[in-house]
C-alpha cells in the first residue's frame, strides 16, 4: 500500500512512511484493545473473524489514505 501511494497518488499532507505505518498500528491497537471489544462473547460479536478484519481494514483506510 505505501508504494502505491507513494507512486500513484498526490498527497495533501506530505508524510514519512515510518508516520503511516505506525499510526495504522496505533489505530489497529486501540480497535483490538481486549478492555474495549469482547470478541469472545458471540452474543455481542457473532462473528469475530469479520469484526478483526473491518476494524483492521478501516486501519489501513484511514492510516493511509487520510491525507491523500
Amino acid at each position: 500500500m505505501l508504494k502505491v501511494v507513494r507512486e500513484k497518488c498526490k498527497e495533501v499532507i506530505p508524510s514519512v512512511d515510518s508516520n503511516l505505518v505506525m499510526n495504522c498500528l496505533r489505530f489497529i491497537s486501540i480497535f483490538l484493545n481486549n478492555e474495549a471489544i469482547r470478541l469472545n462473547e458471540t452474543e455481542k460479536v457473532p462473528n469475530p473473524k469479520k469484526a478483526i478484519m473491518t476494524y483492521i481494514v478501516f486501519s489501513v483506510i484511514w492510516s493511509l489514505g487520510a491525507n491523500l
